[in-house]
């Protein structure tokens, strides 16, 4: 992207992407199952994360998602438009996508330089000179949009935040984002492979960390799924101590309105046992387990002996399932990194390192990150043309 929007710019510039994989767009291939959901219309700062956040106000105002959707088709990528905002390629194809800047990016005489890592940067009086196995290149200006250490199988590397110190840049901590978390799993176990649409909270005692609504996913280690993802967010930093995961099998009832379904269920299939409750109302097979942590009853016990607190235990259960977490499933399995070049050290009107004059900084490099639902490509694409604008105007007062 920061490529394409320099070149479109100024077509007479000379411009070089350095990727140390053999070819470019790799990790972008696998977006959205393959799908790529590469923006969304509701992205705002409230979706993103870090300790200076503010700093992506400029860029998601000047390219927020409304500047980006055109951007994207002018170059042949139609959009389809799903719940909750979300936005992928109407062809489906993330492959679509990564096309379209590749060909852009050829067509305006960017030269693609793959299977060159670039090693070290050091600055000159004039620019920089870049470091490769195959040899040297100087550059003017040094855009950096190389990524975090989230998803190695698929090219992330932190070799971005030793080229940032080596210019002289902090690095916040950095933890992997948007990942399953591992959680107690005596329950997660028994429903393995087991999906429902629902509501997840990350909670610390009686404060709620995180929420959010969607698909959720038991398995052998304890939760995925798109709200299990999301909530991820808020947990870089965290204390494990006290850290529970509470599930909503009913998010879109209150607690005393799931009591009162549970009430009229008594009178109306009062000739069931436990084991078939709650069919109808939950999975089968999350029905007789719930029941069975809320009660502590055989599932032969009849529905008509079931007394007002078993039915308000129930509810209690249905509306707020604690599991105790554990931890994450790791950098491999992380969308993205949280953490990374301390934000106070950038410009937020150009992007440009306060440190290292000539250096622009974009997308997840930066220690900033966004929810799950196509938040951190818009935060890519965003930054990446305020920067490339930036290095743009740059060059042209300098009469390069």
């Amino acid at each position: 992207m920061a490529a394409v929007a320099a070149t479109k710019a100024n077509p007479s510039l000379r411009l070089g992407l350095f990727e140390r994989q053999a070819r470019v767009g790799k990790k972008l291939l696998a977006t959205g199952n393959g799908r790529c959901n590469f923006t969304n219309t509701e992205a705002g700062l409230d979706n993103y994360y870090g300790r200076d956040k503010s700093l992506a106000q400029e860029a998601l105002s000047a390219y927020g998602p409304k500047a980006n959707l055109a951007f994207f088709q002018e170059l042949g990528v139609y959009p389809r438009l799903e719940s909750q905002g979300r936005v992928y390629p109407y062809s489906n194809q993330a492959a679509a996508v990564v096309d379209a800047l590749r060909f852009a990016a050829t067509a305006n005489s960017v030269e693609l330089l793959t299977d060159q890592e670039v090693t070290a940067i050091k600055p000159q009086k004039q620019g920089f000179i870049i470091h490769t196995p195959q040899g040297q290149a100087t550059a003017k200006k040094i855009i950096m949009a190389c990524g975090g250490q989230a998803a190695p199988d698929l090219g992330g590397s932190p070799q971005g935040y030793r080229l940032c110190q080596q210019l002289g840049h902090s690095i916040d901590p950095t933890a992997p984002a948007l990942v399953q978390l591992k959680t107690e799993n005596t329950l997660t176990k028994a429903l393995k492979g087991i999906k429902f649409q629902g509501g997840a909270a990350l909670c610390r005692g009686g404060e709620t960390l995180a929420q959010r609504q969607g698909e959720i996913l038991f398995t052998e280690y304890g939760l995925s799924g798109i709200a299990i993802m999301s909530i991820s967010c808020a947990l870089p930093g965290q204390d494990l101590e006290n850290l529970t995961v509470n599930l909503d099998f009913c998010p879109d009832l209150s607690r005393e309105e799931v009591a009162a379904v549970l009430s009229q269920r008594q009178k109306d299939l009062a000739y069931l046992t436990l084991e078939n409750y709650l069919n109808g109302l939950v999975n089968k097979k999350i029905g007789q387990l719930l029941l069975k942590r809320a009660l502590n009853r055989q599932l032969s016990f009849g529905v008509d002996q079931l007394t007002p607190v078993d039915i308000d235990q129930t509810a209690a259960v249905l509306k707020s399932l604690p599991l105790a977490v554990q931890g994450h499933n790791g950098w491999k399995n992380a969308q993205v990194t949280a953490g990374g070049v301390n934000l106070a050290e950038i410009e937020p009107t150009t992007m440009e390192s306060k440190v290292c004059p000539g250096l622009y900084l974009a997308g997840e490099v930066l220690a900033i990150y966004g929810d799950c639902g196509g938040f951190n490509l818009e935060w890519a694409w965003s930054s990446s043309r305020l920067a490339a604008a930036a290095a743009v105007r740059a060059l042209g007062a300098e009469k390069c």
